[in-house]
């Protein structure tokens, strides 16, 4: 759990302008809001995606095919 301190004035504000009826509403009320209006979902395609420090070179293998895969034939 984090504390954060707010002085009177600013609390008070935020009460009479939000109409809450205790800080701790306000407050809670604020940052929810806050967060539905700036977070953003992930969509499937975001988790696919490479991050930015991936070596070329690595990105290359995942197209290359390798001779040795598949030659062997269980019988």
């Amino acid at each position: 759990m984090t504390q954060i301190m707010v002085n009177d004035e600013l609390i008070g504000k935020v009460m009479a302008v939000g109409h809450y009826h205790d800080p701790k509403e306000a407050v809670v009320t604020i940052l929810t809001d806050y967060l539905k209006q700036h977070q953003t979902e992930t969509t499937p395609f975001d988790s696919l995606r490479l991050s930015a420090d991936y070596a070329d070179d690595d990105l290359a293998q995942l197209f290359e095919r390798n001779s040795d895969v598949g030659r062997d034939i269980a019988l």
